[in-house]
């Protein structure tokens, strides 16, 4: 009696489709991230380039017709020059003489924008509406609120040399000139960081008004001005500030040397190092704002 057997077979090759499909999907991941880079690199080399600018130059008066500019210089890579640039609004006007700066492009992969150098030469600043109805001059007027709000910003911003020379602004019940401001500038949502801050030859003219009370006594409006970040100036550094109003000099400050940290609660000013010519004074030491508590703590070194 024979009894059949079963046929196995010899070889038995496992089906090549996954394998074929997961090849598929990594070539097709690859080729999109390569024409990703491609148009990248496409786009920096084309507006990285002084060819580039050029275009975006000609372009600019139908993209945005309320800035104009007179010539545009350089590159991305090596820094670019604006000159005779304008920026018109019915109640706001900017003019600056010359604009030069450049950009470290390697930082975005890091999500930072990061400015080696923004030099603005002759900036000129003129706000003819009354300064409630500027956008955003509506300061939270509680810590709450200011911590709530803060800074919603996509990236932070870094500026190694900042730098405004021969400036003014005017506003409509001050005006302020600037011969020379240069820092070194970090912003973060939770902070602004102005490092070794150096402001000469500034004057603030203020326009005299009976019935402001606010300009005779400005405390009671500081105490309730909340900023949306900390503000820290570590070495701030100010020589010759003169205070005027109606033609009349208030102060005038020969140099101020001092740490400045302000925060939601705090105002801080240490080492701080203050020579007046008027009124004749110098003063050395510390103060301690205590916003909520509203209360003032001094350890000044007085010597009139």
């Amino acid at each position: 009696m024979s009894q059949s057997t079963p046929q196995v077979p010899l070889s038995a090759e496992p089906s090549a489709a996954p394998i074929r499909r997961t090849k598929s999907g990594w070539l097709w991941l690859r080729l999109v991230v390569l024409t990703a880079l491609l148009l990248l690199s496409s786009v920096l080399a084309l507006f990285g380039s002084n060819p580039g600018l050029q275009l975006l130059w000609l372009l600019q008066p139908h993209l945005l017709p309320a800035l104009q500019m007179q010539a545009v210089s350089g590159d991305l890579w090596q820094g670019v020059r604006i000159k005779q640039l304008q920026y018109q609004q019915p109640d706001l006007q900017v003019a600056v003489a010359e604009l030069a700066l450049k950009v470290d492009l390697s930082c975005l992969w890091q999500r930072q924008l990061c400015l080696p150098l923004v030099q603005v030469t002759q900036l000129q600043v003129s706000q003819t509406a009354p300064e409630s109805t500027l956008p955003g001059s509506a300061l939270p007027t509680s810590p709450a609120e200011s911590a709530a709000n803060g800074l919603q910003l996509p990236f932070s911003v870094s500026i190694g040399r900042l730098e405004f020379s021969d400036s003014a602004v005017q506003l409509p019940t001050q005006h302020i000139r600037i011969g020379l401001l240069h820092t070194a500038l970090d912003l973060t949502p939770a902070r602004l960081t102005l490092q070794n801050l150096t402001l000469a030859k500034s004057r603030l003219s203020l326009q005299k008004d009976s019935n402001n009370s606010a300009a005779n006594n400005p405390l009671p409006a500081l105490l309730q001005l909340q900023l949306p970040v900390e503000l820290a100036l570590p070495q701030l550094h100010v020589t010759d500030f003169t205070l005027v109003q109606a033609q009349q000099t208030l102060l005038q400050l020969q140099s101020l040397q001092t740490d400045v940290l302000l925060t939601a609660n705090q105002w801080q000013l240490q080492n701080t190092q203050l020579q007046l010519q008027q009124p004749e004074l110098q003063a050395s030491g510390d103060l301690l704002l205590d916003r909520l508590a509203q209360q003032l703590a001094l350890q000044l070194q007085l010597e009139a």
